[in-house]
């Protein structure tokens, strides 16, 4: 995007200095001074673009080979983020195929993707993140905004550059005309970043910000005795409610910065251990936004971990634990209420139910019937299927988790949790050259350094 857009800066500049102008002096002596610029990049390079030396190098194209074709997983431990970036492609496509015209919704790539996340995305190293963009904001607008949403995108693009190109080719104001070409440039450098990943707050902010510098460079100047009148009624009027919408929501974004401020210092004392300090902050943190559904998740988290401990101490407080799991399933109802297609808080009601059932084991049966209720909005997730095993496990299905194991794997062959658990529970039932397939499956393609793997299978060889 930077050498594009460099690019892009330089031959607008050649052009604009050379239109109605023959070869001279002057011209040449400008001419020559961008072109020794541009051999300079291409000698020493930049912080973005490899150096003319780096790219005639053998082994520096040899490498780049190698980072393009290695597969999945990169000497640094960690999948190539552009194998990554075709997988959610992938996905986005799919989820615009459901919702052609306007898109699963907007902001809601993280709860439609998972419905078509493709198998592949299991043999990634991020295997388990949360995607809450698409990694190209085209196929982003697109899946969550449909063709509608990508099409106005398209047209405040074009728009733009469109318009801003007229203006260099017809105007005669050079001074404006330079500063308009660097727009120009930016503004495409700004889709090309964009094309491989998303907008942060900077990248939105140029997006807009270009479009209205442009106007006010060509805007024509108002007469000076009009902008000397003094403002009207409705212009008094008008500035009043937007100074009072403006407080509002002022006051808005003051109220839910700090609510989250609290919602962070409960989390940190939550992992401290000093549960019931962060079980009050949390509660603060909903007094001030009580429609965020995360501060009710770890809400539930905290007050379950509370009522275990509390009924495991030496003197167990019945009230006190019957007062905190209720608590805690409560927080988990209206976390789904709020929002009830994110994956993530399905695994944590799981979690809380399979934590809570040592006060009931009846918890487990809700526990496994949250996971199913997770597997239909996420059904290529191998975790799911791993939490779904150990319940069944628990419960004493052992058929039907090692079948959930079996389907685990099938979905993520290296799942080196799951293919443990599948053989301990061979081992179990004796299938002992099976267990074997699956202890030398870890050693030969996860883990070659695992010890106790390796003890295990000496074991079983003898």
């Amino acid at each position: 995007a930077f050498a594009v857009s460099m690019s892009l800066y330089l031959l607008g500049l050649v052009y604009l200095k050379t239109k109605k102008l023959k070869y001279q002096i002057s011209n040449i002596k400008y001419l020559s001074r961008y072109s020794l610029f541009f051999i300079l990049i291409l000698t020493i390079g930049t912080p973005y673009t490899p150096s003319f030396t780096q790219i005639l190098n053998s082994k520096y194209r040899t490498n780049s080979l190698i980072s393009s074709t290695q597969s999945p997983i990169s000497d640094l431990g960690g999948t190539d983020s552009g194998e990554i970036r075709k997988i959610v492609w992938r996905g986005s496509i799919d989820i615009w195929k459901r919702y052609p015209i306007f898109g699963s919704g907007v902001e809601t790539f993280a709860y439609s993707y998972y419905l078509d996340r493709p198998v592949e995305h299991n043999l990634v190293s991020e295997w388990d993140f949360l995607y809450n963009k698409a990694h190209n904001e085209f196929l982003n607008f697109l899946a969550t905004t449909g063709v509608v949403g990508l099409l106005s995108y398209l047209l405040i693009i074009l728009g733009f550059l469109v318009s801003s190109i007229q203006y260099l080719i017809s105007k005669k104001n050079r001074q404006s005309s330079y500063l308009i070409l660097g727009f120009i440039s930016g503004y495409i450098a700004l889709a090309i970043s964009n094309f491989f990943g998303f907008s942060t707050v900077a990248v939105s902010l140029l997006f807009f910000l270009y479009p209205a510098f442009f106007i006010v460079l060509t805007k024509k100047e108002l007469p000076a005795s009009k902008l000397a009148n003094s403002p009207d009624i409705k212009q008094i009027i008008f500035i009043v409610i937007t100074l009072l919408t403006t407080s509002y929501l002022l006051m808005s974004v003051f109220t839910k910065w700090l609510a989250d401020y609290q919602f962070a210092k409960a989390k940190n004392y939550i992992s401290e251990g000093y549960l019931s300090e962060g079980i009050e902050l949390l509660n603060t943190a909903i007094t001030l936004s009580p429609n965020e559904a995360v501060f009710y998740n770890q809400l539930s988290v905290a007050s379950g971990k509370m009522a275990i401990n509390l009924a495991q101490n030496s003197e167990p407080q019945e009230k006190l634990v019957s007062q905190f799991t209720e608590q805690a399933l409560l927080a988990s109802n209206i976390t789904l209420s709020l929002n009830p297609v994110h994956n993530n808080f399905y695994k944590t009601r799981s979690r809380l139910f399979i934590t809570l059932s040592q006060l009931n084991p009846e918890f487990l049966l809700e526990a496994k019937s949250i996971v199913k209720q997770a597997i239909l909005l996420a059904p290529t997730d191998a975790e799911l299927y791993y939490y779904l095993s150990n319940i069944e496990l628990a419960l004493g299905e052992t058929d039907r988790g090692i079948n959930s194991l079996e389907k685990s794997i099938e979905l993520k062959a290296n799942y080196g949790s799951a293919r443990l658990a599948l053989a301990e529970q061979y081992e179990l039932l004796e299938k002992f050259e099976k267990a074997k397939e699956q202890y030398q499956y870890i050693l030969e393609k996860i883990n070659p350094e695992d010890r106790v793997i390796r003890e295990k299978l000496e074991q079983l060889e003898k």
